[in-house]
């Protein structure tokens, strides 16, 4: 994605808590046998569009296959979308795009990986930024699946 603004991805445990707001309970029937616990779900927004063209459907699972899946082996969800932004001249500018959600832990580790992640797709598909949204969330573990609840 072509923006004219830079995404800043704020590192650290504090970017992700610290807000002095009553937590709200998210509680499932059966939350505690299924493993309910504080997670944070990361989105990351991959503009399709380069100065070279399209990037191709192959082209990025290739991306998510060499640098994604090795930083977040346990798992990660993909979802096709149209973004649109505001370019350098003021004009709305379209553009398919992937959206990359994790659920994970906070930790400054896991927050290197997302800072490698981004950086290594801006190196390779010519981008100007990758738009990174953090909340924090609570994830139950039922039957081996993760189920995000957000805040």
């Amino acid at each position: 994605m072509h923006f004219p603004w830079l995404v800043v991805l704020v590192l650290g445990v504090a970017a992700c808590g610290g807000s002095s707001s009553p937590k709200a309970s998210y509680a499932l029937p059966g939350a505690a046998a299924q493993g309910c616990g504080p997670r944070v779900l990361s989105r990351l927004y991959f503009g399709l569009g380069s100065p070279e063209g399209p990037i191709a459907q192959p082209a990025f699972q290739a991306f998510v296959d060499e640098v994604v899946t090795p930083r977040f082996p346990d798992g990660l969800t993909l979802l096709a979308a149209d973004g649109q932004w505001r370019g350098k001249e003021g004009k709305t500018e379209r553009e398919g795009s992937r959206v990359l959600e994790l659920v994970h832990e906070a930790s400054a580790e896991v927050d290197q990986k997302l800072v490698q992640i981004v950086t290594l797709y801006k190196q390779r598909f010519h981008q100007e930024s990758v738009l990174v949204v953090r909340h924090e969330a609570t994830a139950c573990f039922a039957q081996g699946r993760a189920a995000a609840l957000v805040r």
